[in-house]
């Protein structure tokens, strides 16, 4: 950890400025810190207690004004992926992206650079390093205020300024790690399995939307890029009934019992939430029956329609999370049902359903 400890605040000096220890740099800023994580994973009071372990000076305060500093870690299977965000007090929004073996190893990098970058002078009194040694390019002392933009302006460095260039080798070499994944080690991918149950609503099947219950699972996998296929596929059982035909007499009652398949390709993060954009195929039957009327009929008809859904989930602690959807599917089959001789309903060329529900993250 003292070696990679070392690398991340060589990669983070070179990359965004420092302030150099001769120059008396300005007092250390204050900030608003929020983290989001499980609270087996971290925790906002422990983090703040790594950052002070580095540097003292640093202050975290309630003040939405001041410059914001937001850690997210996300637990994946066997590792952690990790994204530190500053942004607010004037400063251009600026990150970085981490995946290590562990909450451990995650919170000790994130309260590296914040310390760092907070307080470029803790890089050079030890405290960032462990009390080793890290080469890194002699810059010009910021002229923003402390609670300013954390991306500091580099001054050009001299020849004896300048660290051996093998050391530049190793830094370059090490942010090309830390940005995109080396051939020899590929982009990891964590399997994905889950369930839920949920509230639902259809539309444009019968005269009025119909509520009713389904059930999903989703099986995929999970990467850091956006392209992380899944399958989704989901039970449901919706109804309408008490459809009165004004002008005849006679009253409707719909059900619709139906399973979907959705095949996702996409996958976007933003913090904890993510959305995944799917193409759907729903396969039912359609049951109509009729009532109050000289000669009641039921029927049952086929189902079938395609279209796109966007799936949205979120996590409610460690296991549980929220889920919701959005579905529309144009209709194949389009029956009229009529109280004869007047057509009470054709179905909609455009079928759209919504549900809300909880789930459970199994793997």
């Amino acid at each position: 950890m003292v070696a990679a400890s070392a690398v991340l605040v060589t990669l983070l000096l070179a990359a965004d400025g420092a302030v150099s220890p001769g120059g008396g740099g300005p007092a250390a800023p204050t900030a608003r810190l929020e983290v989001h994580a499980s609270p087996d994973c971290a925790t906002r009071e422990a983090l703040v207690a790594r950052v002070a372990a580095r540097s003292p000076r640093i202050e975290f305060v309630d003040d939405r004004a001041a410059l914001t500093v937001r850690a997210t870690l996300d637990q994946r299977g066997a590792s952690v992926a990790a994204e530190l965000v500053f942004a607010g007090a004037g400063a251009r929004p600026w990150s970085r992206r981490l995946l290590t073996r562990s909450c451990a190893e995650a919170a000790d990098a994130l309260a590296l650079i914040i310390a760092v970058t907070l307080d470029p002078a803790s890089a050079f009194e030890g405290g960032a390093g462990n009390g080793r040694q890290t080469a890194v390019r002699s810059v010009a002392a910021p002229t923003a205020t402390p609670t300013a933009t954390p991306s500091l302006v580099a001054a050009a460095a001299g020849p004896a300024d300048r660290p051996p260039a093998n050391v530049e080798r190793r830094s370059a070499q090490a942010e090309g790690a830390l940005d995109s994944p080396s051939p020899s080690r590929p982009v990891a991918a964590h399997r994905r399995l889950g369930a839920e149950v949920a509230l639902q609503t259809v539309s444009g099947l019968a005269p009025r939307v119909m509520p009713g219950v389904a059930a999903y699972v989703i099986a995929g996998l999970d990467r850091p890029s956006p392209w992380s296929p899944a399958v989704i596929l989901g039970l449901s059982h919706t109804w309408r009934t008490g459809l009165s035909e004004p002008d005849w007499g006679g009253t409707a009652a719909f059900v619709l019992d139906a399973a979907s398949l959705d095949v996702c390709a996409l996958r976007l993060r933003l913090w904890a939430v993510e959305a995944r954009a799917c193409g759907t195929l729903l396969a039912g039957r359609l049951v109509a029956s009729g009532s109050d009327t000289y000669l009641p009929v039921r029927a049952v008809r086929p189902l079938l329609s395609a279209g796109g859904a966007l799936v949205v989930s979120a996590p409610i602690g460690s296991v549980l999370e929220f889920g919701a959807r959005l579905g529309a599917g144009w209709s194949l089959v389009r029956d009229s049902f009529e109280f004869s001789p007047n057509v009470f309903h054709r179905v909609a060329p455009l079928a759209v359903g919504a549900s809300v529900g909880v789930g459970a993250r199994l793997w």
